[in-house]
């Protein structure tokens, strides 16, 4: 477990951003806007077009 203030590992960063790629795939297939699916994941729209593209 991380304490306070450290950062959480490279393996662990990236299976959190998958798991947003999931979702923003999931999101997108249930009608909603690049920028609807950003400001609920709080990441920038560019994110999302990347993630989608990929």
């Amino acid at each position: 477990m991380r304490t306070l203030g450290e950062k959480a590992s490279g393996a662990s960063r990236r299976a959190s951003r998958e798991q947003q790629r999931a979702t923003a795939r999931l999101m997108q297939a249930k009608g909603m806007t690049q920028q609807e699916i950003a400001d609920a994941l709080g990441v920038p729209q560019q994110t999302i077009s990347r993630w989608l593209t990929r």
